[in-house]
């Protein structure tokens, strides 16, 4: 990109004075700003490429040198510096950074780029005869990164189109939604151009969060180009990733330092020149912590000399912590009077958590509004896509491939995913890409298929679902996960655990305002991996084949399943064994969650036991919501060949409705007719043209010596011997009571 000439390391401190006092090199800078740049040569030979319709004009084209100014009149370089000729080379020394190099230029005659390239650091001060050898050498590797990060975003594609499942997107390999441009007509978010254009033109620090994976960095990127492409005369935007900078070990002196050498060699991959690089490098090899605030201070100073504003853009800043974390908060917070001529114009922070959830290395100093850090204007928070955001990202499959794609099977793509954008590029990827996909491009997707990859995905550990699963761990994420595995709405920690659970992406508000998971797919991730426990132990005890479950008529017979889980629960405590109590809580919310968990653990179980029996075609559908009283469980199993008939559909659905009872009037004639009329409420949601049995499973939890008279009582009839089982038909529906005081027992007696 066109770089503004500098006046060299040596008087990088005096920078916003000499842009003053030589109008005639702030007029030669502007001007090259406004250049037209130069299209990149390959160094094969081969012509150049620029990214497809619609994304050239943002991208702009590149030059991998800086523009001659001053008197200088020798034409400057471009192309791949590696394939540069000795004349080339020479050529780049009396260009680059107004000539600064010129003097050394004959020393290195003679040497082709790719020779320049193999030169090792000593080797460049031997041939400059001089200490600048070392800088000449800086220069040179900034090159590099320069030219390597510009032709990443120009070079041909390696093969056809794809959906992308990792890391930001490329628009020349993958199937792509300008994040930009995603939500330009949503008056309810700010997750777009106009938005954030507007609080960077007001100097503002702000932050943009949201899930794993959706969208943060390609938006960040795509923001970046936009500001150095479009608005790069009142510009220079850099964006810097600080994910894996703190491991634990380093000193806080150390994290800084390291980010500092990070937006440095950023500073040149944007087009920024070596200003940054030499910055730090002047201040040499001794650990400081204060080297960030100088950086920014006199980076931001040089810019402004200049004409331009400095942005910056931290991604994945939440992976910072502790010491480290509370310090560049501090740093960023005292400087930020002092914007735009010695500070950053506007800050921009970058994660999946909300500045709210930021935590010390305790996990409990949270920053919250006392923070050090409440310069912040607003949080941002990234969307889910729309189904005609998720249509259109299919119809570009069909427009490389020709594969169709059915209106049911998008509608399917929307209620697995909820617009989730991994999960939909997961699920594109299985259908077109995968072995057990429809890689016939001749064949339509319709919904069926749809359904047997997110069977698959739910099943598998990928990198995405399985970081649900550590998240799980959480005492925050435990206790917003508990009340709705169990519908139970009274017991919720904090507010803030459940705004930290929905800034993960695990839950979310449904359309009657109650908290639910955020999607069918995170609702079987999260129930499987709550019952791990007990997944262990069913993978080492025999459980019958499927068919032993089933009637004639291929539909799912409940009374044995429900007999053979009691008996699988009773004897296999430790299936049901609790988390681990946290030593973080008070004693009375600390018994009061770890109540609810156990409680959850009677469901989750009951899920899994149903995944096991249906593993092999069947499939396990869940539906919770906070403040609902149950969990909705949708078993899904193919029927033989010989069971279907006029009378029967390829597929028999039951949907068992499991509740917990812990007052007296929950086997009342109005309360079981209620849970009656809600269970077949979704069977009905469910049928989708097909018939549903309705099962009502109540997990009975009281604390009373009347359980059976009052069953007794209700007309409900003993399964089993010692009366853990009771069962009654009510209104077509199949009603079961499982005493969950047996388990109880038999748990107590495993631990003792």
């Amino acid at each position: 990109v066109a770089r503004r000439a500098t006046a060299g390391c040596a008087r990088a401190s005096g920078a916003a004075v000499a842009g003053r006092r030589c109008p005639r090199r702030a007029a030669a800078a502007a001007a090259a700003r406004r250049a037209p740049r130069l299209l990149a040569t390959r160094c094969d030979g081969a012509a150049p490429r620029l990214l497809p319709a619609g994304h050239a004009e943002r991208v702009g084209v590149f030059s991998f040198s800086t523009i001659a100014t001053g008197d200088a009149t020798v034409e400057a370089p471009t192309g791949y510096p590696k394939a540069w000729t000795a004349g080339e080379v020479q050529a780049w020394f009396a260009t680059h950074e107004d000539g600064i190099w010129a003097e050394y230029a004959p020393k290195f005659a003679r040497l082709t780029g790719e020779e320049m390239s193999a030169l090792s650091e000593e080797a460049f001060r031997d041939f400059a005869d001089h200490p600048n050898g070392r800088a000449i050498y800086n220069d040179w590797q900034i090159l590099q990164l320069t030219w390597a990060s510009a032709a990443s975003q120009v070079m041909p594609a390696s093969g056809p189109r794809a959906f992308n499942m990792s890391g930001p997107s490329n628009p020349s390999e993958d199937y792509f939604l300008d994040p930009l441009t995603l939500y330009t007509d949503d008056n309810d978010s700010a997750f777009n151009l106009e938005s954030c254009m507007h609080l960077i033109a007001q100097e503002k620090c702000f932050l943009l969060h949201g899930p794993p994976q959706s969208m943060k960095t390609s938006f960040l990127q795509a923001l970046q180009l936009h500001l150095n492409t479009e608005h790069g005369d009142d510009y220079l935007c850099v964006l810097a990733s600080v994910e894996h900078l703190q491991s634990g070990s380093e000193t806080r002196a150390e994290v800084v330092q390291m980010i500092a050498n990070l937006l440095s060699k950023a500073c040149a991959d944007a087009g920024g020149g070596a200003f940054a690089y030499q910055f730090v490098r002047s201040l040499g090899t001794e650990l400081r912590p204060q080297v960030l605030s100088q950086l920014l201070s006199a980076w931001a100073a040089h810019e402004y000399a200049g004409g331009r504003r400095l942005v910056i853009l931290f991604d994945e800043f939440d992976s910072l912590y502790g010491d480290v974390l509370f310090f560049v908060l501090g740093e960023l917070r005292t400087y930020y009077a002092l914007r735009p001529t010695q500070f950053p114009s506007s800050i921009v922070l970058c994660g999946m958590r909300d500045l709210r959830d930021y935590k010390a290395e305790d996990g409990e100093a949270a920053v919250g509004s006392s923070s050090p850090f409440n310069i912040k204007d607003r949080s941002i928070r990234t969307r889910s896509l729309s189904r005609e955001q998720v249509a259109a990202l299919f119809d570009q499959h069909t427009a490389d491939t020709g594969q169709q794609f059915e209106d049911e099977a998008i509608d399917r793509v929307m209620y697995w995913t909820a617009g989730q954008p991994w999960l939909v590029n997961r699920i594109g990827h299985g259908l077109c890409f995968d072995a057990g996909g429809v890689l016939d491009r001749t064949v339509p997707v319709v919904a069926t298929d749809v359904d047997v990859v997110a069977d698959f995905i739910c099943q598998t550990r990928e990198t995405h679902i399985d970081s649900l699963g550590w998240r799980l761990r959480e005492r925050r994420v435990k206790n917003v996960v508990a009340p709705i595995v169990t519908g139970d709405d009274s017991f919720l920690d904090s507010r803030w655990d459940e705004e930290y659970a929905t800034d993960l992406g695990l839950v979310t508000s449904g359309t009657d305002g109650k908290l639910t998971f955020a999607n069918p797919i995170y609702a079987s991730v999260v129930t499987r991996y709550m019952a791990e426990p007990a997944l262990a132990r069913m993978l080492q005890v025999s459980i019958p084949a499927r068919e032993d479950y089933l009637r004639k008529d291929g539909s799912l017979d409940e009374a044995k399943l429900i007999c053979r889980f009691t008996n699988f629960c009773r004897n296999h405590p430790d299936a049901l064994k609790r988390a681990t109590k946290a030593a973080d809580a008070s004693q009375d919310v600390l018994d009061a969650a770890e109540q609810l968990l156990r409680e959850a653990h009677y469901h989750v179980t009951l899920a899994a036991f149903l995944d096991r029996i249906a593993n092999g075609g069947g499939r396990v559908s869940r539906e919770a919501f906070f403040g609902s009283g149950r969990l909705d469980l949708l078993v899904e199993i193919p029927r033989h060949s010989e069971a279907v008939n006029v009378d029967t559909a390829p597929v028999a659905r039951t949907l068992i409705e499991v509740k917990m009872a812990k007052a007296e009037n929950e086997f009342s004639p109005g309360r079981l007719k209620a849970n009656i009329a809600q269970a077949k409420s979704y069977a009905a949601r469910a049928a989708r043209g097909g018939n549903v049995e309705v099962v009502l499973i109540i997990f009975d939890a009281r604390r009373s010596n009347k359980k059976q008279s009052q069953l007794e009582k209700e007309q409900f009839e003993a399964v089993e011997d010692g009366s853990a089982l009771w069962a009654k038909t009510e209104q077509g529906v199949k009603c079961y009571v499982v005493d969950v005081g047996s388990f109880v027992n038999s748990f107590d007696s495993h631990v003792a």
